[in-house]
Formats: C-alpha cells, structure tokens, sequence
C-alpha cells in the first residue's frame, strides 16, 4: 500500500487514495474479489455485472487473407444519456449539413 500512497501523492490524487487501495488488492487477485473485505458491496455488485456480461468474439473471412472480426455485447446496459447523446449529436450533424449545401457539392466534386 505504500506503493499505492506514494503514487496518489505523487499524481495528485489524494481524495482518491481509498479507491487506489481497492483497485490495487483487486489488481493482486481478480478471481477472488468476492472474498476480498475491502471490496464494499456496489464494487462487488459491479464487477459481478462486468464479468457475467454476454460477449461474443465474431470472425469472418473476407477473403483468403482479410478477416473481419467484431465484438458485441448486451448493447442497452450502457447508460442511457450516452445514447441521448449519440442521437442529438447525430440530428445536429444532419440538420448542419442540411444548411451548408456547398458542403454537399465540395464533396462530390472531390471525387
């Protein structure tokens, strides 16, 4: 822990020195963080809700040398303001290019 302490002082992040210790014994021995007594319960439940999580690896051969792979996941456990987010980031995207139509036609000249 010594190590743990000297890192938060050099780094700045004193008020965060419990979460540094908690992060470095779960560091020490992950398979057994159920065990762990300075885990509280919500680390315990999170980490629970991140390993139990449903991935599947897919590969698919494009072509005898091109493989594509991708990684999907139980997508709506995200938080929901991120995909606010992502949908008023989009619609101010599309209203913006709705008003610049020379940007449109720089575009296709480009081509």
């Amino acid at each position: 822990m010594r190590k743990v302490e000297a890192f938060v002082k050099e780094k700045g992040f004193e008020d965060k020195t419990e979460l540094f210790q908690r992060a470095a014994v779960l560091a020490q021995n992950p398979k057994e963080f159920e065990t762990m007594s300075e885990l509280t319960e919500a680390d315990k439940e999170i980490i629970r809700r991140e390993t139990t999580r449903s991935y599947q690896f897919h590969i698919i051969q494009v072509s005898e040398e091109t493989y594509f792979s991708y990684l999907s996941i139980d997508r709506w456990s995200l938080p929901k303001d991120l995909y606010l987010t992502v949908v008023v980031c989009s619609l101010a995207a599309a209203v913006q290019c709705a008003f610049c139509p020379h940007s449109i036609g720089l575009l296709l000249t480009k081509h």
